[in-house]
C-alpha cells in the first residue's frame, strides 16, 4: 500500500471511529431528549387537568387552580425552550466536528 493510501486509510479509520463515537453520543442525546419530553408531557397533562378543573370550579376556588395552571404552563414553556436549546447545542457541536473531520480528510487528498 502506498504511503498516501496508508495515510488515507488511517484517517478513514479515525473518522470511522469518530463517527461511531458521535452516533453513540447522538443516541445518548436522544435518550436525554426522550426523558425531557416525558417530563414535559407529564407537566402538560397536569396543566390540562388543572385547566379542566378550573372550568368546573367556582370563581373563588378557580383562582387557586388558575395559579396552579399558570405555573404548570410556565414550567412546560421553560422546559420546552431549555430542551430545544440543549438539542440545538448538541447538533451544532456534532456538525462542527463532522465538518472539521471532513476538512481534514479533504486536506489529505
Amino acid at each position: 500500500m502506498s504511503d498516501l493510501n496508508h495515510r488515507l486509510h488511517q484517517e478513514y479509520e479515525k473518522l470511522k471511529t469518530k463517527r461511531d463515537e458521535l452516533r453513540v453520543q447522538l443516541d445518548l442525546g436522544k435518550k436525554d431528549a426522550e426523558d425531557a419530553w416525558t417530563e414535559l408531557d407529564d407537566k402538560w397533562t397536569e396543566a390540562e387537568r388543572a385547566l379542566k378543573q378550573l372550568a368546573r370550579l367556582s370563581s373563588d376556588t378557580a383562582a387557586d387552580v388558575g395559579e396552579a395552571a399558570e405555573e404548570a404552563l410556565e414550567d412546560t414553556k421553560e422546559g420546552l425552550q431549555l430542551t430545544a436549546g440543549e438539542l440545538g447545542d448538541v447538533a451544532e457541536k456534532l456538525m462542527g466536528e463532522l465538518r472539521d473531520g471532513f476538512k481534514r480528510l479533504q486536506n489529505l487528498t
